[in-house]
């Protein structure tokens, strides 16, 4: 459970700053005056997002929530069905085009050796962490403060 709080705004001012003001490389939207959902990564599937509750209380607001992997209207994990038959079709698909295309990948692999051969700047990291994009988005736009 990750929790901050805002001891600045009221829920309506909260709310709209939600709405309006953040920025637009985080993809915002308010489900009613008590949630709200932050996307924080794109998937193939869907996306990584934080479903945050807001509720007032004597220090200010407090937001709760956590990161759920393409969640419903309701901020719960989907369930998604994968039948046998699927399984099944989806590997003989991938087999086949492996057998088809196996030259393809082994001259990606070598292209791809090469260019890590030559290219030494590996001090810039791939991927932020998911609770490092929250904690920016959460204190440095809605000034929020982090809370255990």
């Amino acid at each position: 459970m990750i929790k901050y709080i805002n001891k600045a705004d009221s829920k309506s001012t909260f709310l709209h700053r939600l709405k309006n003001n953040s920025p637009q490389f985080f993809n915002v939207s308010v489900k009613d005056e008590d949630m709200f959902f932050v996307l924080l990564k794109s998937t193939h599937g869907g996306g990584y997002y934080f479903v945050g509750n807001i509720a007032e209380s004597e220090n200010g607001l407090c937001i709760t929530g956590s990161i759920v992997h393409d969640p419903d209207e309701n901020g719960n994990p989907k369930e998604q069905s994968y039948s046998k038959k699927e399984k099944i079709k989806d590997f003989l698909i991938a087999a086949i085009g492996l057998i088809l295309f196996w030259w393809i990948v082994v001259i990606v692999g070598i292209i791809a050796w090469f260019c890590e051969i030559f290219n030494k700047d590996k001090d810039v990291p791939l991927d932020v962490p998911l609770e490092k994009k929250l904690d920016d988005f959460m204190i440095d736009f809605m000034g929020c403060e982090k809370s255990d």
